[in-house]
């Protein structure tokens, strides 16, 4: 019906307009997230984004000076495989590791 038809475009237009709102905003590092949450990093080098927890409380790492902290901190929430091994040196650390697909 002419009902249901206009409904269900009214609907599209809805999520259309609405759908940015849903999705976390992208950053470049946790130290540009103004608070903690969920964002989606910007891969350096690289069009593709993933999803992260920026942690901005520092004191939640009481035992951490801030500015050694730097004021943020990424969290990794998911592993894929497992075949990365996150075991390593800060220099290694720094240099990078693995390939970003």
């Amino acid at each position: 019906t002419n009902f249901s038809k206009s409904i269900s475009e009214r609907l599209a237009i809805l999520e259309e307009r609405t759908k940015h709102l849903a999705q976390p905003p992208v950053i470049d590092s946790c130290s540009g997230a103004p608070t903690t949450g969920t964002y989606q990093l910007r891969l350096p080098l690289s069009t593709v984004s993933v999803p992260v927890v920026c942690e901005t409380n520092s004191s939640l790492f009481s035992n951490i000076e801030s500015d050694t902290a730097g004021g943020a901190w990424l969290v990794f929430q998911q592993r894929l495989d497992g075949s990365v091994n996150f075991g390593r040196s800060g220099s290694e650390y720094r240099g990078g590791f693995g390939t970003v697909d």
